[in-house]
């Protein structure tokens, strides 16, 4: 899914300043139905790793982002990469996901 990111709360007993929830509104949807437009609320996944790497959103930015369904809202995993649409590669990720689910 392609989300603009806001009300991130971010969690006060880590170090690593990690996202613990957020708002985002949808811009649009590879998978799953969600509606252009709606906005949703997403929590980190409570997953015990071996390694450090935490999810690290930014307010008002754009990403894509694979989210699970969580009873009310959506999960995301530490262990997914956000994608922001600053990164150099954000539109050719886009496409090659609109690619992959055509086939």
């Amino acid at each position: 899914v392609e989300v603009k990111v806001t009300n991130i709360k971010a969690s006060r007993n880590s170090r690593y300043s990690a996202t613990e929830s957020f708002k985002a509104t949808v811009l649009q949807s590879f998978k799953g139905g969600l509606v252009v437009g709606k906005t949703i609320s997403v929590v980190a996944a409570n997953e015990e790793a071996h390694a450090v790497c935490p999810v690290n959103l930014e307010e008002g930015k754009i990403y894509i982002l694979v989210l699970n369904k969580h009873e009310k809202s959506f999960e995301i995993s530490r262990f997914n990469i956000a994608v922001n649409s600053e990164n150099d590669n954000y539109k050719n990720y886009n496409q090659q996901i609109k690619v992959g689910l055509s086939q």
